[in-house]
């Protein structure tokens, strides 16, 4: 992928064909989803599709300052954004900056939707966790779950933000006749994602727990002692299908997310205990899982009632085991 990520910024062009997506600023190209998004363009241009991709490192263009989005958009006028950016860190990280996080992730949303709209860019896709659905509900979540509820519950410093930057899009929809779309994701695991052990992605972490524990020759690891049920969507299906409902005309996306967003994951729900074994076998470590009561993993999001998305023509191709495997090769490649 040409230059893709070299200096302040970077401008692909990507061949010739669809007209729908002519330029496109990929907000977090950096990030797991941005990067996994970009290889799904890089694809697309192979393919012979026209897109000119651009792109901005965190130190070029900092979304927290409306000043420099603004000229950054007057400029450039985009046809499409993907916004994948946002503050990183785990739920970890997140309790312990709360303030911090939902500040820097409110002011990228902020300024990206006000500034995309006073720029006159039509056309948005936007990424929510799936941490905007209360816990402790039965049955997989659903989009006709009220975004205000979500709201009141969410405890989450991120997904509050991201559920506010949703209700922005609606009234930018309702008022200017903006085509600003949103997809609440599963938890997402995948390359680029964060491997550490205690503090990473929960698939992810457990993959580099028993990877050390088999190289060490440790005959037992410990897990937490919940067994909640979680549903994890590999990165590059995230990719596909957000890439899917930006091409869905209007109309129809419309008709189908009548409450602003569409869920994207898989309805096939693990526990955590499962989800442990099954990281142990993809690494090879053979000795025993136990129980530990200090021991405090990150708890799954909600697991998600995808079946708008499935009727609309688009459904997960990446099994768990499967993509567990080719995150575990990623891992094994990217350290060498």
């Amino acid at each position: 992928m040409r230059a893709l990520l070299q200096g302040s910024g970077a401008e692909i062009g990507f061949g010739t064909g669809r007209t729908s997506m002519t330029t496109i600023y990929m907000a977090g190209h950096e990030g797991m989803v941005g990067r996994a998004i970009l290889r799904r363009l890089e694809e697309r241009r192979m393919g012979g599709e026209e897109i000119t991709c651009l792109t901005r490192e965190r130190d070029a263009l900092d979304l927290r300052e409306q000043a420099a989005v603004r000229h950054f958009l007057q400029e450039t006028r985009p046809d499409v954004i993907i916004m994948a950016a946002g503050r990183s860190g785990g739920p970890a990280v997140r309790a312990t900056a709360p303030a911090d996080f939902i500040y820097d992730t409110l002011m990228m949303e902020a300024n990206v939707i006000h500034e995309a709209r006073s720029a006159g860019v039509q056309r948005m896709v936007r990424f929510v966790p799936a941490g905007i659905y209360p816990a402790g509900e039965e049955g997989p979540a659903q989009e006709s779950r009220s975004l205000i509820d979500m709201l009141s519950a969410s405890s989450d410093p991120h997904a509050t933000a991201k559920a506010t930057g949703t209700k922005l899009c609606d009234y930018c929809n309702r008022q200017a006749g903006t085509d600003y779309r949103t997809m609440v994701t599963a938890d997402l695991y995948g390359p680029g994602g964060d491997f550490d052990s205690e503090t990473g992605d929960l698939p992810l972490a457990f993959l580099h727990r028993f990877h050390t524990a088999r190289n060490a020759g440790q005959d037992q690891v410990a897990i937490g002692e919940s067994d909640a049920l979680g549903s994890f969507l590999h990165v590059d299906d995230l990719a596909d299908g957000a890439l899917f409902v930006l091409d869905l005309p209007k109309a129809e996306y419309t008709a189908a997310a009548g409450h602003g967003y569409l869920n994207i994951g898989s309805e096939h729900a693990i526990s955590v205990s499962d989800l442990a074994v099954l990281a142990s076998r993809v690494t090879g470590y053979s000795g025993r899982i136990v129980r530990d009561p200090a021991r405090r993993e990150t708890r799954p999001s909600r697991v998600l009632d995808a079946g708008l998305l499935a009727r609309l023509g688009w459904s997960p191709s990446i099994g768990l085991a499967d993509g567990l495997a080719a995150s575990y090769d990623w891992f094994f490649d990217a350290r060498g």
